[in-house]
């Protein structure tokens, strides 16, 4: 009993010894425990901040994608916007050198213009001076046809009293053969009245001949060239201005409208 009883006493304090120690391993473990629970609950705290910070990274993130997305469409649309304008810039290049084509060619058009120009001044002096002479002779024409015009009347008048003296003298001799023709003791033969009617009327016929239109030798000559004097009759005139056959039926000179005067007998 007493070595049962030893052994039971050093198993108890072997248990006891054992029991200590696990006490001892039991409180480090719970000391363990409690630090590795605070060291949970700063973990947990330390997540939840990693976590609060994660969802800003994230919001971070989606913001930076957000704008990353909108720099990449503001990127196209002014990549776009940058070759829009490089078309422009070779459209306005093009542009310039057709319109430096364009003024190198009104350049030579205007030196080409000022030259004519130059030309037509010193043409238009000449013509100027032509101008001039050719008053200067028109006047003297003018003076000169009016001087044949007046002659032209004259004459024309002298022709109209010699036809009426002449249209008299044939009368009177045609009364004075017929009186020479009744009284048988006429002193004059009736072949000298006859020749001499003859004669009257030769006369008369050269002088009528003289006023008819030498164009259609039917009606009275009434109007004059001023280029060349000569006299017709309107209606034959007439005729040539409106067939614009306007040259002079006797000498074949040029004349206008403004050429033809009327004569007054």
């Amino acid at each position: 009993l007493e070595r049962s009883a030893e052994l039971m006493e050093k198993e108890m304090q072997a248990i006891i010894s054992a029991f200590s120690k696990l006490e001892e391993q039991a409180s480090h473990k719970v000391l363990s425990l409690v630090g590795k629970e605070q060291v949970i609950h700063r973990l947990i705290a330390e997540k939840a901040k990693y976590e609060e910070k994660f969802l800003a990274l994230n919001r971070d993130r989606e913001a930076l994608t957000n704008a990353l997305a909108s720099y990449r469409f503001q990127n196209a649309k002014q990549f776009d916007h940058i070759r829009n304008v490089d078309e422009r810039e070779r459209n306005l290049t093009q542009q310039l050198t057709v319109l430096e084509l364009q003024v190198l060619a009104l350049r030579t058009a205007h030196d080409k213009i000022q030259a004519s120009l130059l030309d037509s001044i010193s043409a238009a002096d000449i013509l100027r001076n032509q101008l001039v002479v050719a008053e200067n002779k028109a006047a003297a024409a003018k003076l000169l046809a009016e001087q044949r015009l007046a002659d032209a009347q004259a004459a024309a008048s002298d022709c109209a009293a010699v036809s009426e003296k002449l249209s008299v003298a044939t009368a009177r001799l045609a009364r004075k053969s017929f009186a020479t023709t009744d009284s048988p003791s006429s002193s004059f033969p009736s072949s000298t009245f006859q020749s001499a009617n003859n004669s009257s009327a030769d006369l008369v016929d050269q002088y009528k001949s003289l006023l008819k239109c030498p164009s259609c030798r039917r009606n009275f000559k009434t109007h004059v060239l001023n280029r060349c004097m000569h006299v017709f009759c309107k209606s034959c005139l007439d005729s040539r201005i409106e067939t614009r056959q306007r040259k002079c039926p006797t000498c074949g000179d040029a004349f206008g409208v403004n050429d033809v005067r009327q004569i007054y007998l």
